[in-house]
């Protein structure tokens, strides 16, 4: 990545030239040289949280979803069989492409719903109050159940199904986004704090999983997946998703001449 890479140069510099400065008397906690090395490290550090949580929450979700398209082959057909359609097969699907593939934001929606990556809101109490009968102190932290949310039957008609098509209209879940909008689905939080990269996240999924169905049929030890989830902040599966990816693109369009 150009931009991290040239992040990784100014780093490196600032911290020679904060190192020439080391047999000085200035040199200090707290001093001007000090000081301008632990700002870089500080926003080095932050920027490495964020490329760490979004890269990690991005794959659990496409490997979630993967998982689902292999124990719904009817659903994976029907995915294929929009992409061919729109993108046809003389080209690789890009995300110019998402925008007219309802079909596979509804799969991204539904696997979100039922695996969302980040199961628990974290959320602190700043003054006293009273919610669903409960007294709630101030300071308290709370935690939002978003994996019970996605499966609350009082909202969801069958919610332990992988039903895509629920978000097309005349489903249950016709309508609803998945940025917060609606307190039935919220996979990426809600408010001013709720997930910075929820964008990014979708764009990546979304690219991700239209190019593995676009270009390769896949191919599992007993033909079915197994869905156990796995412990953690984030929701992962149990086990990593073994799989046999088969060229299904006679010749898979290449760029020539290209950098």
């Amino acid at each position: 990545m150009i931009w991290h890479a040239d992040y990784d140069h100014d780093l490196a510099r600032i911290t020679r030239s904060s190192v020439r400065f080391a047999g000085s008397s200035s040199c200090y906690t707290g001093s001007p040289s000090q000081t301008r090395l632990n700002q870089p490290l500080r926003s080095y550090h932050s920027s490495q949280d964020i490329f760490a949580a979004g890269t990690d929450t991005s794959a659990i979700t496409t490997e979630w979803a993967m998982a689902e398209l292999i124990n719904h082959p009817a659903i994976l057909r029907r995915a294929r069989e929009e992409i061919d359609s729109v993108v046809g097969r003389s080209r690789l699907v890009d995300e110019s492409d998402v925008p007219n593939l309802p079909y596979l934001q509804a799969i991204v929606k539904e696997t979100l719903r039922l695996h969302p990556a980040v199961p628990l809101n974290f959320r602190g109490c700043t003054r006293d109050c009273r919610v669903g009968g409960y007294d709630v102190p101030a300071g308290t932290k709370l935690f939002v159940n978003n994996w019970a949310i996605g499966r609350d039957p009082a909202h969801w008609g069958e919610p332990l199904g992988f039903r895509p098509e629920r978000f097309w209209e005349g489903g249950d879940g016709a309508g609803v986004d998945v940025r917060g909008q609606h307190f039935r689905l919220l996979p990426f939080g809600r408010g001013r704090r709720s997930c910075p990269g929820a964008s990014l996240a979708l764009h990546v999924v979304q690219g991700a999983l239209a190019a593995m169905v676009q270009c390769f049929e896949w191919k599992v030890e007993g033909g079915r997946v197994d869905m156990e989830e796995g412990e953690g902040l984030t929701l992962p599966r149990a086990r990593p998703l073994v799989c046999q990816p088969v060229a299904r693109l006679d010749t898979l369009p290449v760029a020539v001449g290209r950098a």
